[in-house]
């Protein structure tokens, strides 16, 4: 052991009390979030103490579920002569009355006080605390007493990713070394992909993070090991995470302090400014004081409740935004595919150094599947941005059938509608590509056919099977002639003009709400409802 954490573990057993039962949870005060090393309070995990206690019953005479305290002196004097008591054991606790406006400030134990109020009896509501002498704690010893692990619950990812920050940004390397050691080696190495990259182009990504640890209750979610960077588009979740940042800043007021994990699971993925059922949703619970409840001022409430309102379109979260990479990841691989192998840099750093803007300010738009029109604009910058989405959105259109990836509810032996053939797609995402201005490697408009065209091959071959050339005698190259002749005369024909179809914007429904319906990978119907 290190002579500092000896130095800690003496300081803490010099300032221990002793032990008492309280039953007055309420008197006993926990850190907000805000506090580097506080755990998320997560229901599920309340859950799961509960369905613990059923089992082997809630051990809370086990000192290992003991939950650490500190007192002030004046506090203790008071307790004491409340309990008519002098001293108390470490071992053996003492069952107390705290005095009105006493304080007592625990560490941990959140989960276990809420669980074991669901499940004892209200006349034998207890739990045992170690108190300990508030003027003999150091703010190591706190930091031990608060981030050290308990078997009530292990840190989530987001509670380390946000303490790893915290002790990094502060410049104090020891302690941001103990965090990251609670992860394994893999979560280890996508932390560092991120904040010690080999090449930089991560900027932005790590700004945009860094910028969300203002809010700690959105961090519950996060999931570390996604190997975000793979997916070789930070700009896109950079900007994700800056409308995040901006929504609720937005929905908070600008006072991030009132936010918590109950509201923001209240809210998230509801969407009130055109939903009828949100926006009852968001009155309900504002009416019942779930969201924001540390907040009594009634003008504050007034203006937090116009603001969830108000707030136009779906209210994100770090839940939305790891549900939501599920659908992202099946259309960055078919874009992916659109580029050379073991491209440098990002996504869109590669495309736009093969973007080539045409020179008259008409750019070309993809206004159906069978139709392109010229559109002009004034700004430079608008023919890339323009070509960049129009690529993505056929990518969203036409994943199922360019990738191996499909819907939710997809069933190989019953489709409810005809896929388009892959090698087709293929064709006409090429051909698109080139339409809008990206000269990619490989990828040259077809002048003449070649006998790698799908339709060549379709051709011959069915050629080949009405005479077989084991039954009969000819000079195959007279096949191959055939083929090509009919191609060129099928690359002549234009393409009908498809009638403009637009998808419904919403849908009139009265089904239960569900978070799943609004993120994630799409369902088989809204994807050829799109």
């Amino acid at each position: 052991m290190a002579t500092t954490d000896l130095d800690v573990a003496q300081t803490i057993q010099t300032a221990l009390l002793g032990s008492v039962k309280v039953s007055q949870f309420d008197f006993l005060r926990f850190d907000s979030l805000n506090m580097c090393g506080v755990r998320s309070l997560s229901q599920a995990n309340v859950r799961r103490l509960i369905h613990r206690f059923d089992q082997e019953g809630c051990r809370r005479l086990d000192p290992l579920t003991w939950i650490y305290a500190e007192i002030s002196p004046n506090d203790l004097e008071r307790i004491k002569a409340e309990n008519s008591v002098e001293r108390f054991a470490v071992e053996s606790p003492t069952s107390i009355v705290l005095p009105p406006d006493s304080i007592v400030h625990c560490f941990q134990g959140q989960h276990r006080l809420a669980a074991a109020t669901e499940w004892l009896d209200p006349s034998d509501l207890w739990w045992v605390l170690y108190l300990y002498d508030s003027t003999k704690l150091t703010q190591a010893a706190r930091r031990k007493l608060r981030e050290g692990e308990t078997s009530a619950q292990e840190f989530c990812d987001g509670d380390i990713f946000r303490s790893v920050r915290y002790y990094q940004k502060r410049g104090e390397t020891e302690p941001a070394g103990e965090w990251l050691a609670k992860w394994s080696p893999t979560k280890c190495r996508d932390f560092k992909q991120i904040y010690e990259p080999k090449s930089d182009s991560h900027q932005q990504f790590r700004d945009s993070l860094d910028s969300l640890l203002d809010f700690p209750p959105l961090w519950k979610p996060w999931q570390m090991g996604a190997h975000l960077l793979s997916l070789k588009i930070p700009e896109e979740f950079a900007a994700n995470l800056n409308r995040m940042h901006a929504a609720w800043t937005h929905l908070t007021c600008n006072q991030p302090d009132l936010l918590d994990t109950e509201t923001v699971e209240q809210f998230e993925g509801r969407c009130p400014s055109l939903s009828k059922a949100d926006r009852s949703h968001v009155n309900d619970v504002f009416d019942q004081n779930i969201v924001f409840p540390s907040c009594s001022d009634i003008g504050t409430r007034s203006a937090l409740r116009r603001a969830a309102l108000e707030f136009t379109g779906i209210i994100p979260s770090l839940r939305l935004f790891f549900e939501n990479i599920k659908y992202l990841r099946p259309l960055v691989y078919v874009v992916k595919r659109l580029l050379p192998p073991k491209f440098k840099g990002t996504i869109r750093q590669t495309m736009r150094r093969y973007y080539v803007r045409p020179g008259n300010n008409r750019f070309p738009i993809q206004v159906s599947e069978n139709n392109i029109e010229e559109r002009e604009h004034e700004s430079d910058d608008y023919g890339f941005w323009s070509a960049y989405r129009q690529i993505f959105l056929f990518a969203m259109r036409h994943f199922y059938g360019l990738s191996d990836a499909h819907p939710l509810g997809h069933n190989r032996f019953l489709r409810p509608r005809q896929v388009a053939d892959s090698q087709e797609l293929w064709m006409r995402f090429k051909a698109l590509s080139r339409a809008i201005g990206f000269v990619l490697p490989g990828i040259r408009a077809p002048n003449r056919p070649s006998q790698n065209n799908p339709e060549f091959a379709a051709i011959y071959n069915l050629l080949t099977r009405l005479r077989p050339p084991t039954q009969f005698e000819y000079d195959p190259t007279i096949f191959a002639q055939c083929s090509n002749q009919v191609v060129e005369v099928l690359m002549k024909v234009k393409q009908r003009k498809a009638q403009e179809q637009f998808p419904a914007l919403t849908t009139d429904i009265c089904g239960q709400w569900s978070l799943e319906k609004r993120c994630g990978m799409t369902d088989i119907n809204s994807f050829f409802s799109d």
